[in-house]
């Protein structure tokens, strides 16, 4: 049998890695821009987990459209994302 990764073992990391991450964005931005810049940068990342979310949604939900248009998704070329195997 392989190694296997629990994720019991994973999900309290996560946790504090959130939290470390939200802690150091505010941080590192509150030295370099104004209070209501630091609203656009928190703006601007909340945007960005938004837009990944709805991005990558298909590949979690399940996708019931034709599998060529989950060609753009294949950022890397080890992603098995896209693969028609009865295309010549």
């Amino acid at each position: 049998m392989g190694r296997v990764t629990y994720i019991h073992h994973y999900l309290p990391a996560l946790y504090f890695g959130i939290l470390f991450l939200a802690y150091q964005i505010y941080n590192i931005s509150s030295w370099y821009v104004s209070e209501r810049g630091l609203y656009r940068v928190l703006l601007a990342c909340a945007t960005t987990v938004v837009f990944g979310f709805w991005w990558f949604s298909p590949l979690t939900y399940g996708w019931d459209k034709p599998i060529g248009d989950l060609k753009g998704m294949q950022w890397a070329s080890s992603w098995p994302v896209y693969e028609d195997k009865f295309e010549l």
